[in-house]
């Protein structure tokens, strides 16, 4: 009964030291690429115009990260 008690705790302990280091992974390299969706502006705007059917202009572009969330911002000048 005893190995069998070891064996789960050693499993769990595991699965707990991998989640946390995927998590860690996660956030790393979010808040490194985020801010790199400023440089796909102009495919973005392509994408968006032949989607909608209309001209879309972006005035700006931004990433940011929010606890474990990307968070994207775009701002985009309207035509009256």
């Amino acid at each position: 009964m005893g190995k069998l008690i070891q064996s789960i705790w050693t499993q769990l302990w595991l699965t707990g030291v991998v989640c946390l280091v995927l998590l860690a992974l996660y956030t790393s390299l979010g808040r490194q690429l985020i801010p790199l969706i400023e440089t796909k502006k102009a495919d973005i705007e392509q994408a968006l115009s032949l989607q909608l059917g209309v001209n879309v202009s972006m005035t700006a572009l931004e990433g940011d990260w929010f606890w474990f969330s990307q968070i994207g911002r775009a701002s985009c000048r309207e035509r009256v």
